[in-house]
């Protein structure tokens, strides 16, 4: 994956996850078309980032806490 790519790909995780509506995190490698595994090495670069990024297992969706942060 080309890095532009991969940042247009997080863009995209955010934006879900601030509408609460990521679904789960296999079927949002399948909307991302990625690997799932990529998907949690994303979401782990995130969290290296601080971007407050979480999945909520109740609502079976990525959200993002109310802290603001500045890449977000």
């Amino acid at each position: 994956m080309r890095l532009k790519e991969y940042f247009c790909n997080m863009r995209r995780v955010i934006s879900l996850a601030r509408l609460q509506s990521t679904g789960t995190p296999t079927e949002l490698a399948d909307r991302l078309g990625i690997p799932e595994r990529t998907l949690y090495r994303m979401i782990e670069t995130m969290k290296e980032l601080e971007i407050p990024i979480s999945y909520n297992r109740h609502r079976r969706t990525y959200t993002l806490r109310d802290r603001p942060h500045p890449f977000v």
